[in-house]
């Protein structure tokens, strides 16, 4: 069996082993979140923020396969300009639906689920709660000031022209030099590449990031780090035992109105599927997926590719040259349907 395919096997039986979950209970998140330098709101006085600046914690984020994009969305994808290569973007971290309960302010019932929340949590994981409660609330107010940051009304227009901001390195480095954004490239690339001052990012919202340097240069690293150890917590808590599985079923009970969790089989498909995306579709292909059904799908798509290039050939708004990339671009296209290994 492939080792792709193992994995897939390996990381659903370990969802589904209950027995280990329960019997290992906490430990497994607060061991991580030692590795991680600890949690203001655990640790209390005995915290060290001498060794927790954000971007360590970032990167010791990104070696432990934790998502590492809470305060700055990195990311790689295709150049809307040249399909032919991929470039890194940059973005704000807080989009759609995590927005809605940080935007209402505390005075609005959202916005104090969430809290509670974040409070009970930690709580569980062994917090004071008095020091919980003012701790985190000031976390709490560092994500919405991120949040109000985010908004794509203030920021930016959201069309493809006004988010396509080519800039280099080094002129990254100049306009925001407290950011060591050459290190942070190459911690989240290597070891397959190595950036210089001339390589050439993408910024989705520029002016989100002057607005970012300032808040990180004006906010505690205390909060900084309670902030960015909570989502951490946060994305943990699906993976534990079921008494605080149980903290998380009642915030989604007030925020998205589910009433009962469900069946743990299904959680662990999705899991498996979410994370190992190519692996599962390709074990779906192998058995599921025939040689005539595959071969029918490409012929329907051979099909719209020649009649969209039909299309572009008699379109009467297009110029000459503007047709010529059109066209190239359309026969270039490359057929992968059902395909797996």
């Amino acid at each position: 069996m492939p080792y792709a395919f193992r994995l897939v096997k390996t990381l659903y039986k370990s969802c589904m082993d209950e027995p280990v979950i329960e019997e290992q209970g906490l430990t497994p998140l607060l061991s991580i979140i030692k590795k991680l330098g600890g949690w203001p709101v655990l640790e209390g006085d005995t915290w060290n923020d001498h060794e927790s600046d954000w971007t360590t914690i970032i990167f010791k984020l990104r070696d432990l396969g934790y998502d590492s994009n809470n305060l700055i969305d990195f990311s790689i994808n295709v150049d809307p300009k040249n399909s032919s290569k991929r470039v890194i973007y940059l973005d704000d971290p807080i989009h759609d639906e995590r927005r809605l309960p940080l935007l209402s302010g505390f005075r609005k019932n959202i916005a104090k689920e969430y809290y509670r929340y974040i409070i009970d949590t930690a709580v569980i994981l062994g917090a004071e709660r008095k020091r919980a409660q003012y701790e985190l609330r000031d976390a709490l107010e560092f994500e919405m000031n991120l949040a109000k940051m985010s908004l794509s009304e203030i920021f930016r227009e959201d069309n493809a022209t006004s988010m396509y901001n080519p800039i280099t390195v080094a002129e990254l480095l100049n306009k925001h030099p407290s950011i060591p954004w050459k290190e942070y490239f190459n911690r989240f690339l290597a070891p397959y590449y190595k950036f210089d001052d001339i390589d050439v990012v993408m910024v989705r919202s520029p002016y989100f990031f002057s607005y970012f340097e300032d808040l990180m240069k004006s906010t505690p690293k205390r909060v900084q780090a309670n902030y960015l150890i909570w989502h951490t917590v946060a994305s943990s808590v699906k993976y534990l035992n079921d008494g605080i599985r149980e903290r998380q079923l009642e915030y989604n009970k007030d925020l998205y109105h589910e009433t009962e969790r469900r069946p743990r089989w299904k959680e662990c498909v999705e899991t498996v599927s979410n994370t190992l995306p190519i692996s599962t579709g390709a074990m779906y292909v192998r058995d599921y997926f025939s040689k005539d059904a595959r071969e029918t799908a490409r012929k329907i798509t051979l099909d719209v590719r020649d009649q969209f290039i039909k299309t572009l050939q008699t379109v009467d708004w297009m110029n000459e040259e503007t047709r010529k990339h059109a066209l190239d671009k359309a026969k270039s296209i490359t057929i992968n349907i059902g395909i797996h290994h």
